[in-house]
């Protein structure tokens, strides 16, 4: 038995590859995440475009439930990219399933340090990006709680 499991793994496991990060890749919490991205919200996935056997890259399709901060309005449904498999260091998502997102302003995953730019929802994670939000020195349009959008704030960020 031994020898057959020296076999497989010796003859399959060189062709497993695993992504690989520049040394001193920064791991961001939830709450930093939230601060770097330009759009965070939290969406159940409808669909991918994922074809099997599993792709490379793929987008997904989702139903708005909850918008943390936005520079606009976002549709309630939406499809956007960038996701893909683990080993290509871009985050996997499963349809049916709840997340939040972290996404650039061109709707692409936006992905910081380690790459993370989906979350699966929890209580805590929700926690974490609402204090990531209102901890924030740039506000979006959008406020989930509370702050006041200045003047200053629209015209500091029109150039």
């Amino acid at each position: 038995m031994y020898f057959i499991s020296a076999f497989v793994v010796g003859v399959f496991l060189p062709f497993v590859h695993t992504c690989t990060l520049i040394p001193g890749t920064v791991f961001y919490s939830s709450t930093q995440r939230t601060i770097l991205a330009p759009i965070v919200f939290q969406a159940k996935v409808l669909n991918t475009t994922e074809e099997e056997p599993p792709g490379q890259l793929f987008d997904v399709c989702v139903k708005i439930e909850r918008i943390f901060k936005s520079p606009f309005e976002i549709p309630p449904e939406l499809c956007f990219g960038s996701f893909g498999i683990q080993e290509l260091c871009l985050s996997y998502v499963f349809p049916d399933t709840d997340y939040v997102f972290f996404v650039n302003e061109d709707f692409t995953a936006r992905y910081d340090g380690y790459p993370v730019s989906a979350i699966q929802v929890s209580d805590e994670l929700v926690s974490a990006v609402e204090r990531g939000y209102c901890s924030g020195e740039t506000p979006p349009l959008r406020d989930s709680c509370g702050k006041l959008i200045t003047l200053f704030y629209t015209q500091r960020n029109k150039n």
